[in-house]
């Protein structure tokens, strides 16, 4: 890949995680029935139009997603991707079916999604995997457990009109979660449960079920959280080993304004080091965050990252700085009655990347445009039924 087109990569790449910085309206998650009740919608979907070098918009378009609302039998269903990228091989679209599963109340139960491309077919075996979720909660609606694990399934001919039927769940992992008077998360658990295998043949009415313990963990503490009052003051995260893997401190003003915030890590290597440091600015109802990194622990600077809100606690700008000026750069937020602009320059490479967001009345995005050096690479449109 040449040096333009990694910028072009790492550039998108920072740009799909920076859509969490929006105002929270705008970016609504469609995997909840709530949305679906609020607006009476039964189906949202989204398409990507081509574009040609120059920019000029194809009437190729390809669905990236759609989710369907089922309130009858409450679930959410439909399709979903992700942009894998490399730095060797380039980036290319994985698309997944999923299913959600709700309660009467709309609390996520149950979720389940498969790959479409990894679909494996020859003559003599059928193959596909499944990731699952499933969700447990408390009597005062508090999520207290979730399980995760991969389901592989194959169908085989062993002999002619002879299949045999095969699956196991690798390793589930449960992750538990404890609260305080406050409903707060203070502690979290987590664990391995044995891989299970499933086998029968077509004659056969039951599945032969074995297990195996292989990478099986027991619960352990993972994450805790400290407070002292309403204010977080601590919070370790462990290693499976009972070890410390990191540690971040938080201090407040008389106010009760989150001040400075320090991480640390290392402490699995016998001695920790400071890992990032952050200041927390108020200025008339405005906020700036400067967020300085140590490589390795060198307490020589790494890197800052810099963010201005206003007044309506909106991202205003974040600014990169590093000891490698390659690395520089400044992104810009600007919201208009209809819409939100982003726009990201790299000095060193000159190299200007925009993302543009049109939304109706109603504050549902309508459609997205990113641009590479002022040229169209990319629309999406939303659409709602």
């Amino acid at each position: 890949m040449s040096k333009s087109l990694f910028i072009f990569a790492f550039l998108i790449f920072n740009f799909s995680n920076s859509q969490n910085n929006l105002k929270n309206d705008e970016f609504r998650d469609w995997g909840n029935p709530e949305n679906f009740e609020k607006f009476g919608f039964k189906k949202v979907s989204s398409y990507s139009i081509k574009t040609n070098k120059k920019g000029k918009i194809k009437r190729d378009s390809l669905l990236l997603s759609e989710h369907n609302y089922d309130k009858s039998n409450s679930e959410i269903f439909g399709i979903f991707h992700y942009l894998h990228m490399s730095m060797h091989g380039g980036s290319h679209l994985e698309f997944y079916n999923f299913k959600n599963n709700y309660t009467k109340d709309g609390l996520l139960i149950k979720k389940a999604s498969s790959v479409i491309s990894k679909v494996i077919k020859n003559k003599n075996e059928h193959k596909f995997d499944t990731n699952f979720e499933t969700f447990e909660y408390d009597s005062l609606k508090r999520k207290i457990k979730e399980t995760s694990y991969v389901e592989l399934n194959s169908i085989g001919l062993i002999k002619k009109d002879t299949f045999s039927y095969s699956k196991y769940r690798s390793n589930p992992k449960v992750t538990e979660y404890e609260y305080d008077s406050k409903n707060r998360i203070i502690l979290q658990f987590s664990s391995r449960d044995s891989t299970t295998y499933y086998y029968k043949r077509e004659n056969q009415k039951d599945f032969k079920v074995s297990k195996k313990c292989n990478g099986c963990e027991t619960k352990y503490l993972e994450q805790e959280w400290n407070y002292d009052g309403n204010n977080l003051t601590k919070y370790i995260n462990y290693t499976y080993k009972k070890g410390v893997h990191t540690k971040k401190y938080y201090y407040y003003n008389s106010n009760n304004q989150l001040i400075k915030q320090i991480d640390s890590t290392g402490y699995y290597y016998t001695k920790p080091y400071l890992s990032s440091y952050t200041e927390y600015g108020y200025d008339n109802n405005e906020k700036k965050i400067i967020k300085s990194y140590f490589d390795n622990g060198d307490n020589e600077f790494s890197k800052k990252e810099i963010v201005q809100y206003d007044s309506k606690n909106n991202i205003n700008s974040i600014k990169k700085v590093s000891n490698y000026i390659e690395n520089n750069d400044e992104t810009k937020y600007e919201y208009l009655d209809n819409s939100t602009i982003i726009t990201r320059e790299n000095k060193k490479h000159q190299t200007t990347f925009k993302e543009v967001y049109q939304f109706d009345n109603r504050g549902l995005l309508l459609e997205k445009k990113e641009y590479f050096n002022n040229i169209l690479i990319e629309l999406i449109k939303y659409y709602y039924e």
